[in-house]
């Protein structure tokens, strides 16, 4: 024995640490919050490389970077909206995704724009040109060579006969590294989000203080 103290055991969390760190974790969403879209897309990014890289580390991953999804997007003009976890960290739960989900306008001018979009990405999921036709409601998932993009088409709970036309009125503006996007807005994505059953963006839009 050396005399000093034995460290105590690490066994799960008290309720007054638990406490403790769901109020910093809140004081750094409420900060976050006023940043802005743009800065805490750019943050949500750089946190989903480095979790996608120290991940790599330790086994094989398909690659992934939700700022070249989004920039093929841009390049092919195709009209959408943010939706998912990337919507959530826009609104200032910052965190790492591992997928991409937008809401694209339904014309077909915008579908065939879409599709390009997928080709250049080298999308493996057949028949990506009947995208508005063949897709069931919920988050479709299209695995390309630069990771997955789920296109929402539609969800049951939610009210509207044109998705993207209801979240487009209250949409935000702002850009991830340069790049132009529009965001759900934080009524909507709760919306969106609890009809789809998604526990993962759920608990972070409680922590954006929404109830």
């Amino acid at each position: 024995m050396d005399g000093k103290p034995s460290a105590r055991p690490r066994g799960p969390w008290t309720a007054e640490e638990i406490a403790r760190n769901e109020r910093v974790a809140q004081i750094r969403v409420q900060r976050d919050r006023v940043r802005g879209v743009s800065a805490n897309l750019d943050d949500a990014v750089r946190l989903t490389r480095f979790a996608h890289g120290f991940a790599g580390a330790f086994r094989e991953v398909r690659p992934f970077d939700p700022v070249e999804l989004l920039s093929r997007l841009h390049e092919h003009r195709v009209e959408h909206i943010i939706v998912g976890g990337l919507a959530v960290s826009a609104h200032g739960y910052i965190h790492a995704v591992e997928h991409v989900d937008v809401v694209a306008e339904s014309s077909p001018e915008n579908v065939e724009r879409l599709a390009s979009s997928l080709s250049a990405a080298n999308a493996i999921d057949a028949d990506i040109r009947k995208l508005d036709q063949a897709l069931p409601l919920g988050a479709n998932p299209l695995d390309t060579d630069l990771g997955v993009l789920n296109v929402v088409r539609g969800l049951p709970g939610i009210e509207a006969k044109d998705l993207y036309a209801e979240l487009d009125r209250n949409a935000v503006s702002g850009c991830v590294e340069g790049i132009p996007v529009r965001v759900c807005g934080l009524d909507q994505l709760l919306a969106l989000n609890g009809a789809s059953g998604r526990s993962a963006d759920l608990a972070g839009l409680e922590r954006l203080g929404v109830d």
